[in-house]
């Protein structure tokens, strides 16, 4: 849903076409990104047009970049210990 609305805002009919999910369900993944910021809403009417939030996707994005240096670095050790105790027998 994150790829659909990087192209533009959306509304919740219009989200849920490419995928095999009933209306409430395309809604309740809506609200979960809501919820954490990473959509907003307009209403025009009896519509509501989803969009995202670049400044929380891009936070999202960094969070992740220092989550994948964190456990690469960590995989790294783990390995450099694995390497020494196995040579070490």
């Amino acid at each position: 849903m994150i790829a659909q609305l990087a192209k533009g805002e959306m509304t919740v009919m219009k989200l849920a076409e490419p995928f095999q999910m009933s209306l409430p369900a395309v809604s309740k993944h809506l609200k979960v990104l809501e919820k954490a910021g990473l959509v907003s809403v307009r209403k025009e009417g009896r519509y509501r047009y989803y969009y995202l939030n670049p400044a929380a996707i891009d936070r999202a994005s960094q969070w992740i970049t220092n989550l994948q240096q964190f456990w690469t670095s960590q995989l790294f050790s783990l390995e450099r210990f694995l390497d020494q105790n196995t040579n070490d027998d």
